[in-house]
């Protein structure tokens, strides 16, 4: 009896479960849409909507525009720029995919149990135009790439070069898109429907050391406020490079021209010199004597001082300073002739330069870098004139220069203390100062020809020769310091 009571209890309950779930199981089936309750479309929940409703909801979600970052620039991207288009049938067939059979009723079950169904997200299909986005990839690298700027020189104050400060700015260094790399965010910014930024991939590009570009730059600056021509010659000995400021203007040789002599003096003897010609040597280098400078070319020129600046013109053209000759010796006038240059044959620029000797601030300071290359063990004069000239006869030649002791001019622009020796000349309307400066980065030759109708004034020149020179050691200390 108790059993078929509790047979009967049993059914009673499972009669009136039945008609308690079967309206809502009811309703439940004819409520569901295309896409089935606890399934979200990329991320959205769309509920019993449609099918055209739905593709309108994820075409109109996925057409907002996308914040792309290039460096701190925010750029917008519209979708539709590059052909953006949800592929919605798709979308709901994995919907659909992912509830068949008892799987069709999984949130009617959490509804039951009063719980929220948890979701099944269909990952959001779409189509782009790929040539589309790498265009629009070009066109912004083509805006906001930007190269590595070299280093540069800070513009001159009332036409001189800055004293207060390094008259150098460094480089900059470039920034450039990775299209490739970037593709892959912009895919996710696109595909989501709240996080819609992304930040390109950009390749930093390190800024060029410091190049003699710079000095260039500021040296050509100042010598177009030399009121009249000014010339100047830089020679990085060590690493080849060079700064020419109308470098090969004809000039007068003026007693620059006596590191020529020097160089031919130690060319024609096969010995130490004697001591009277280490005098003439003293007097010429040391305290420029034109007498001394004479005598000195009568050794070369076997007793004749005339066949001596031929013996030293000629050996000029074979080191390749084809600029630079001497007709006769100091204080000789010859009553015509004309010795044709390049740099005198110019028309542009014209100092009216001593017919007599000359030179040009290139021909000068490469004189003196094959002087150091030699001393060296190296350089034009030992490939020229070996054995003629040996290394020890070019450390030889340096201290003879050294015996200016004019601290002056070039020298005057350097730290006490830096080693430098240097041959200056000048008449009424010309200056110059060739010199030979052991930097911080190596030795360098600086050579310096100004020129002004009918005086030079002292004062001018030394101090443009002086500032010239402490820009140049300015800048290879910075050169030294960016050095790896």
């Amino acid at each position: 009896m108790k059993k078929r009571i509790r047979q009967a209890l049993i059914l009673i309950l499972l009669a009136a479960a039945a008609a308690f779930v079967a309206p809502q199981a009811y309703w439940y089936a004819e409520a569901q849409g295309p896409v089935p309750p606890g399934v979200r479309l990329a991320g959205l929940d769309l509920g019993a909507s449609d099918a055209a409703t739905i593709d309108a909801s994820l075409q109109y979600a996925f057409s907002q525009p996308v914040a792309v970052y290039y460096d701190q620039k925010r750029l917008i991207l519209q979708p539709r720029e590059i052909g953006l288009r949800v592929k919605t049938a798709d979308m709901l067939a994995a919907a659909d995919a992912q509830t068949r059979g008892l799987g069709r009723w999984r949130g009617f079950v959490y509804h039951l149990m009063g719980r929220v169904t948890p979701p099944i997200t269909v990952t959001l299909q779409y189509a782009v135009d790929s040539g589309a986005l790498a265009t629009w990839l070009d066109d912004v690298a083509a805006q906001y790439d930007r190269p590595p700027e070299p280093a540069h020189a800070l513009p001159l104050v009332s036409g001189k070069i800055p004293t207060d400060t390094l008259p150098f700015v460094a480089g900059k260094p470039g920034l450039s898109l990775a299209a490739q790399e970037s593709v892959a965010g912009i895919m996710v910014a696109l595909s989501s429907a709240d996080k819609r930024e992304t930040h390109l991939v950009l390749v930093e590009t390190p800024a060029p050391p410091p190049g003699i570009g710079a000095l260039q730059e500021l040296l050509s600056a100042r010598a177009e406020h030399w009121p009249g021509i000014a010339t100047v010659f830089v020679r990085d000995i060590g690493r080849g490079q060079e700064v020419n400021v109308n470098s090969d203007v004809a000039f007068a040789g003026m007693s620059t021209m006596k590191l020529a002599i020097l160089v031919e003096v130690f060319r024609h003897l096969d010995r130490p010199p004697n001591i009277e010609e280490t005098k003439l040597l003293t007097q010429t280098l040391g305290l420029s004597g034109n007498f001394s400078a004479n005598l000195l070319l009568r050794v070369v020129g076997d007793g004749s001082a005339q066949a001596g600046v031929e013996v030293l013109t000629a050996s000029m053209r074979k080191l390749g300073l084809v600029n630079t000759f001497m007709a006769t010796p100091y204080d000789v006038e010859a009553q015509s002739f004309r010795i044709t240059t390049p740099a005198n044959s110019r028309t542009d620029l014209t100092t009216n330069p001593d017919i007599h000797m000359q030179t040009t601030a290139r021909d000068m300071g490469l004189l003196a870098e094959m002087i150091v290359q030699c001393s060296e063990g190296g350089g034009t004069l030992l490939a020229a004139y070996s054995p003629d000239i040996t290394q020890a006869e070019c450390q030889k030649m340096i201290e003879i220069i050294a015996l200016n002791k004019l601290e002056a001019l070039i020298p005057g622009g350097l730290p006490s203390g830096t080693r430098v020796v240097h041959k200056h000349g000048y008449i009424n309307d010309s200056h110059a100062d060739v010199a030979i400066v052991w930097g911080p980065t190596g030795p360098y030759a600086l050579s310096i020809f100004i020129f002004m109708p009918r005086w030079v004034l002292w004062e001018f020149s030394d101090g443009f020769m002086g500032e010239v020179s402490r820009a140049t050691w300015d800048y290879f200390t910075w050169a030294a310091s960016a050095q790896p």
